[in-house]
C-alpha cells in the first residue's frame, strides 16, 4: 500500500498550485512539492516525508507584530489592505478556515496584506458579503460578547 500525503497537505497544494495558475500577489505559490517513503529507519517506517516549496510573502504575521498594540490609523490601513487580500482570495473560488492574526502578513513598507496557511479551506463561488463578520471572524475587529459558551464556539466555524 502506498503511502498518500493527508488531507491537509494535499489541500495546501492544491491552493498554492491555484495561486500560482493566476499569479495571486495576495497569497503564497507552489514552487515544487516533492513526497518520498522514510524507509525502515525513520522515524516512522514506512512512512513518508513531504517537503513543500513555497514563495516567501512579505511582511511578518499581525500576531507577531502586536496587531491590538497598534495605533487605530494603522489598523485601519490593516484593515483597508485585508479586505483586498481577502476578496483576492475569494475571487479564486477558495474560503480560508484557519482565521487567525498569525495567518495575515502585513507589510509596513509596501502598505500591503497576505494570507497564508491553506491546509484548511472550502471551494467557494461567493464574494464577501458581510465584511464586519469576516474581520471578527479573523480577529481584526472585536466581537460583541456571546450569549453562552456554545455560541461563542459556533461563531468561529460559520
Amino acid at each position: 500500500m502506498e503511502a498518500v500525503s493527508s488531507t491537509t497537505t494535499r489541500a495546501e497544494l492544491k491552493a498554492l498550485e491555484m495561486f500560482r495558475s493566476v499569479s495571486s500577489e495576495h497569497a503564497p505559490h507552489l514552487v515544487h512539492y516533492k513526497q518520498v517513503m522514510q524507509g525502515s529507519n525513520g522515524p516512522l517506517p514506512g512512512g513518508y516525508l513531504n517537503f513543500t516549496v513555497m514563495t516567501k510573502m512579505p511582511g511578518d504575521s499581525l500576531h507577531n507584530l502586536y496587531y491590538w498594540g497598534m495605533p487605530t490609523e494603522e489598523r485601519e490601513v490593516i484593515i483597508k489592505e485585508f479586505l483586498v487580500a481577502l476578496r483576492s482570495i475569494y475571487a479564486n473560488g477558495i474560503e480560508p478556515v484557519d482565521c487567525a492574526l498569525r495567518n495575515v502578513l502585513w507589510d509596513s513598507e509596501t502598505k500591503k496584506c497576505t494570507i497564508i496557511d491553506f491546509e484548511i479551506w472550502r471551494g467557494t463561488e461567493e464574494v464577501v458579503e458581510n465584511e464586519v463578520k469576516e474581520l471578527q471572524r479573523w480577529g481584526l475587529v472585536r466581537q460583541p460578547a456571546a450569549k453562552d459558551h456554545w455560541a461563542a464556539w459556533n461563531a468561529q466555524f460559520r
